[in-house]
């Protein structure tokens, strides 16, 4: 068993196998090219406990989709895996709301769901990517016309992130809310800005993501979402694994509240 972010050398004709919940991927090496094939899995299950399972120096099987190839024209042996955040914002359907009184500012953590890309060779594009959890799409928005198509997923609400436990594919969120409204905020689910998020390993075991502050702001209906520039827990190693897929050029930005908090 390999485990996530890593390099790997592929001979001529030699296969990795990556499950998922759902699904088996084969990524093969051929001459100039790669090929990526996919196989459901006849019983879908994720334990979430478990590092990526990838598997090499196994056989191609039979009469296998395959999803797509890269050709490039060259001899290139390296297969890297890389953890990175979602390509949708991440949609958190609360148990129990929450309220947040008037002029206060509460912290929480969540654990957030991974994907992983695929990179041939020293590309600095992603060959292919990938959730090892499924998640549903979720519609997030006031209404068909205003919204954006999300996923869906659930975590714990912790107030301490030391309660919890190390997650393989997920990352760990430091989340503030910020109610500077002379009004109670009332929160039954929030819309996460995954694509802003980098993915930092912390002391070689865990992943973590960078904190992000979401401000009610007073006598309006906008939001502001600043993000801090580096993880909030202590630590004695600290790696970038993936930067943000989207970087906004201010820290802040302005949002209506309909667009973040249900």
């Amino acid at each position: 068993m390999l485990y996530a972010n890593e390099t790997l050398q592929l001979e001529l004709g030699a296969t990795v196998a990556i499950e998922t919940q759902t699904d088996t991927l084969y990524v093969q090496r051929q001459s100039q090219q790669w090929r990526l094939y996919k196989q459901a899995r006849p019983h879908a299950q994720c334990n979430l406990d478990q590092a990526l399972v990838v598997s090499q120096r196994i056989p191609l099987p039979d009469n296998l989709e395959m999803v797509k190839s890269w050709m490039s024209g060259e001899q290139e042996s390296t297969l890297r895996i890389v953890p990175c955040m979602a390509d949708r914002n991440l949609v958190l359907n609360l148990d129990k709301p929450i309220v947040v009184p008037a002029g206060r500012r509460p912290k929480f953590y969540l654990a957030l769901p991974l994907m992983y890309q695929l990179y041939i060779g020293n590309s600095k594009q992603p060959f292919y990517e990938f959730l090892v959890e499924r998640l549903p799409f979720s519609w997030f928005g006031s209404n068909t016309r205003r919204g954006e198509l999300c996923y869906q997923f659930e975590a714990e609400v912790l107030q301490d992130y030391e309660q919890a436990a190390p997650i393989p594919h997920r990352a760990m969120l430091e989340l503030r809310l910020c109610n500077r409204d002379t009004d109670h905020l009332s929160i039954d689910k929030i819309n996460l800005p995954a694509q802003f998020l980098p993915v930092y390993k912390v002391d070689g075991s865990r992943y973590w993501t960078t904190a992000l502050t979401i401000t009610n702001e007073k006598l309006t209906d906008e939001l502001s979402l600043h993000y801090a520039k580096s993880v909030p827990c202590r630590y004695d190693s600290l790696q970038l694994v993936s930067e943000s897929r989207l970087r906004s050029e201010a820290r802040t930005i302005l949002r209506a509240l309909e667009a973040i908090i249900g």
